[in-house]
């Protein structure tokens, strides 16, 4: 029942003042900290100061010939697994927001999240999967130096799931990239379980007005979301234009892991009210990256929250629908009906509503996938044919 009954919070940890000022002291805020300074500092240590809770495994090598490693953060027993993954390498802040999140949880500190990770959950960080583009983070006139691997191409393009459709530079071929080929390798083995969540963080610009830039396919997660950040921006008086809930981009790492391996995943990003008027990247203080920091500490407390409601209530078997597929009518049973919501697919759209029903009529509806939500919390992946 972890976090089911809580209310609402606008931060779970009184985050320090950090600067990130270019050049600045700070190791957790020096925009040009290198890729191996990053591990041996905070995750290497934890691997040598904590052999029984964090591990490293190799994925690969990067394009210019860096080992990828993966940390694993692993209590004696845990019911599911949480990613956290970067991969372009001038997207620094959540590489940072992480970095002091686990500080935290290595560190001791006390509340809901931190003491409910430590003993249920398996944390599995790739630090950043672009290490050649984390070293050379720069831009010169409106091109950025870092974004891409060392050989060019930007590897959230990079792999198979609408790679042919996917923006430029995206390769030559779906995972041409040794980065992609190694994260491939290791996502696999997570195909179509249930117990694993993969959250792709991207470049947060917090302390501009912004747009708060999220994607996920599942509208529960999608509403959960919704509301943070409705009540988090409001708090800081910051308007927000739009939100994005629909399908991965292509050639994505999230759409391939969501469409092809099966896995839950969120994509998500902040980018600065001036966005598409050239106003990018910039380097901000203390205040900033307190806010980056209360940010992804909140999205995670939103997806831990989110993946134990969904495992508690899909891991109980005596629901039934059936038949799946269906012609026309589909029934449920033994679960007490309050209401039943259809989605499309992309999880955006609200097609169709029912109350206190067991027996639906989709002779309406179109051939093809819905999602099927029950009482705002049981999901159904349902076809009609």
């Amino acid at each position: 029942n972890f976090l089911s009954n809580s209310k609402a919070q606008n931060y779970l940890v009184a985050p320090q003042q950090l600067s990130c000022r270019k050049n600045g002291n700070s190791l957790f805020v020096n925009y040009d900290i290198k890729y191996n300074e990053l591990l041996d500092s905070f995750y290497n240590k934890w691997v040598s100061e904590r052999p029984d809770y964090v591990s490293k495994v190799e994925l690969g090598m990067s394009s210019n010939n860096q080992k990828i490693y993966a940390y694993y953060f692993t209590p004696l027993q845990y019911s599911f697994t949480l990613i956290l993954n970067c991969l372009h390498g001038q997207e620094k802040y959540p590489v940072f927001a992480v970095a002091r999140f686990l500080k935290y949880l290595m560190d001791g500190e006390e509340n809901e999240l931190y003491n409910y990770l430590r003993n249920n959950v398996r944390i599995i960080v790739i630090p950043h999967l672009n290490s050649y583009g984390f070293d050379q983070t720069g831009k010169i006139g409106d091109i950025y130096i870092g974004r891409n691997n060392a050989n060019g191409v930007n590897l959230n393009r990079n792999f198979e799931a609408g790679w042919q459709k996917a923006e430029s530079p995206k390769g030559k071929y779906a995972f041409s990239e040794p980065e992609s080929q190694a994260m491939k390798k290791f996502l696999e083995p997570f195909a179509n379980k249930s117990d694993v969540f993969l959250f792709d963080m991207h470049n947060t610009f917090v302390s501009n007005y912004g747009y708060a830039w999220f994607k996920t396919t599942d509208p529960l997660l999608g509403n959960d979301i919704k509301a943070f950040i409705k009540n988090w921006t409001k708090n800081y008086q910051k308007p927000n234009d739009f939100m994005m809930f629909n399908s991965f981009l292509d050639g994505s790492i999230t759409k391939y892991a969501s469409e092809i391996l099966g896995i839950k995943t969120l994509s998500a990003e902040y980018l600065p009210y001036n966005w598409f008027k050239g106003d990018t990247l910039q380097f901000f203080g203390a205040a900033d990256m307190t806010l980056n920091f209360e940010y992804w500490s909140n999205l995670i407390y939103i997806v831990v929250k989110y993946i134990n409601k969904t495992k508690e209530v899909l891991g109980n078997d005596e629901i039934t629908v059936y038949p799946n597929p269906t012609a026309g009518e589909l029934y449920i049973e033994n679960i007490l009906i309050n209401n039943v919501k259809i989605y499309n697919i992309l999880g955006m759209n609200q097609l169709f509503s029912f109350k206190t029903s067991n027996i639906l009529n989709l002779n309406n509806i179109p051939n093809g996938s819905y999602y099927l939500i029950i009482n705002n919390t049981y999901k159904k992946l349902i076809f009609k044919k």
